[in-house]
């Protein structure tokens, strides 16, 4: 088992070290932002992989991976007898029932929200404009606000207010978080106590999306599912549940996102073509064979990537279709495999270290005209090896270090973002990587990636002709970085 920590060569599992330093440059190729990745077999590590900064301690946001953990613990509240799955959700809320509440969202019951079958057509917590609510998520879900579309059980809807209701009502029955529930089981499978949960503005585990947690424990999780919530002889979950959790309950290609995704979907869990997988924004993946007792963990940032996410899941398909097809023993291709793997680092340089345009703009102030961003002025200061991109915003002169073929670490300038509950401010900087490179010759391009509770990044565009700097800046981050996306134009300060 994974919590055994035994690593084998890739062949003894029928897997060879060819095929999976193939797979790294596949993903080097498409420059795919990842984090760290495992491969899995029979119980045995056959591959362990972390993108410099990250490393093995490196505890990561999984988002609505986070939806499967919540899953296991309604299946383990099932087996107490606490829940059934056609018990009514208003049933367990009815300070929150009013009469505006619908009768779908009266007669919604658990496995409903497990399937993501609410009659609603969004998250409830989001409010018209689609910015996040600052309180009030959990009267959200019943307060009628939204209007039903549907009967409730009918459609699948993506839908994480469901998860997160589905976690309320585990901490309101038990006393406990949903991963303090699971504290038993999390002990045997070797969970460690460094997992932790983001809280919602009300207060309660964010179960939709706020699991932090490090790949080992991701994937002794994983396993656990797998396994089908058995582990080393001993039935920890309800198999009756797991396998209705892991097997097709409601169709999915009425709203999918990529192919993958069309094969349906579980109790919080998604089905793929060989299998099921627990899948979160960014490129949080486990793909699991069971035929093959074969899994695939990996941590990435893949925002906004388009079809990255279908790329990842086809060159490990190709692995695992590869299988027992004869993956001999080879020294030289496990050595290249090793090297491979200890050389990986964060995705950096679209362009080249330096540009004959530097001496005009190196500490050069360009002043901007009223843009989204509130950036009054800024400039560039780059040496050798280094730089950093200086700039006055409304909340004061901010600096954002960076490194030519190599990245930097730094914490954010910002200390608004929130970290261990949604909309507290962190009161400190989320902690952060940046490179640039010139991707044309008058072309400044700042790759900025936030590598903290929060996943995101940034680009920061800087063009230059005769006097004139123009700034771009885009974000990817889902609930933060709001005011660093923008276009504006600047004139050199004489």
């Amino acid at each position: 088992m994974v919590n055994d920590l035994i690593f084998v060569k890739p062949e003894e599992e029928g897997l060879s070290s060819r095929g999976i330093s193939d797979f790294i440059t596949a993903l080097e190729n498409y420059k795919l932002n990842m984090h760290s990745f495992m491969f899995v077999r029979n119980g045995k590590i056959l591959a362990e992989a972390y993108y410099k900064p990250f490393n093995k301690d490196f505890a990561h946001r999984i988002y609505s991976c986070s939806k499967s953990y919540v899953a296991l613990s309604i299946g383990k509240m099932i087996g107490e007898g606490l829940v059934k799955l056609d018990d009514k959700m208003s049933d367990y809320f009815p300070e929150y029932v009013t009469e505006k509440t619908g009768k779908y969202m009266r007669a919604l019951t658990i496995e409903d929200c497990l399937k993501m079958t609410t009659p609603l057509n969004h998250v409830s917590y989001h409010d018209p404009n689609w910015s996040m609510k600052k309180s009030g998520w959990n009267a959200s879900f019943f307060s009628g606000e939204y209007q039903e579309i549907k009967p409730n059980g009918m459609l699948f809807q993506y839908d994480t207010a469901a998860s997160y209701m589905l976690d309320v009502l585990v901490e309101k029955l038990t006393g406990k978080t949903f991963l303090e529930y699971l504290r038993p089981e999390f002990d045997k499978i070797g969970v460690s106590k460094d997992i932790w949960c983001v809280k919602s503005p009300d207060g309660n585990a964010w179960g939709g999306s706020g699991v932090v947690t490090t790949l080992r424990d991701f994937a002794k999780v994983g396993e656990l599912v797998l396994n089908l919530g058995n582990y080393k002889g001993e039935q920890l979950l309800p198999l009756d549940y797991m396998q209705k959790a892991t097997s097709k309950q409601i169709d999915t290609i009425f709203d999918n996102y990529y192919d993958y995704e069309e094969c349906g979907y579980g109790y919080q869990i998604w089905r793929h073509p060989h299998g099921f997988m627990l899948n979160g924004m960014g490129g949080q993946f486990i793909f699991c064979f069971p035929d093959k007792n074969f899994m695939f963990v990996c941590n990435a940032d893949l925002q906004c990537s388009g079809s990255s996410g279908s790329k990842i899941y086809y060159f490990v398909e190709k692995l695992y279709k590869s299988l027992d097809k004869g993956a001999e023993f080879n020294q030289a291709d496990y050595d290249k495999l090793t090297a491979k793997i200890n050389s990986l680092e964060l995705v950096n340089g679209f362009g080249e270290k330096h540009s004959p345009i530097e001496k005009k703009i190196n500490g050069k102030k360009y002043v901007f005209n009223e843009n989204p961003m509130g950036i009054k002025w800024a400039k560039v200061e780059i040496d050798e090896n280094d730089g950093k991109f200086i700039y006055e915003n409304t909340r004061g002169i901010k600096t954002i270090p960076f490194g030519l073929e190599k990245h930097v670490q730094f914490d954010f300038p910002e200390t608004d973002y929130y970290d261990t509950q949604v909309w507290k401010p962190a009161n400190r900087g989320l902690h952060s990587v940046a490179s640039a490179a010139f991707t044309m010759e008058n072309n400044l391009l700042i790759r900025v990636n936030v590598i903290d509770t929060c996943f995101g990044h940034l680009a920061i565009t800087l063009q230059y002709k005769d006097d004139i700097c123009m700034l771009k800046m885009l974000k990817v981050a889902e609930t933060f970085l709001f005011d660093y996306q923008g276009l504006s134009i600047g004139m050199l300060e004489k």
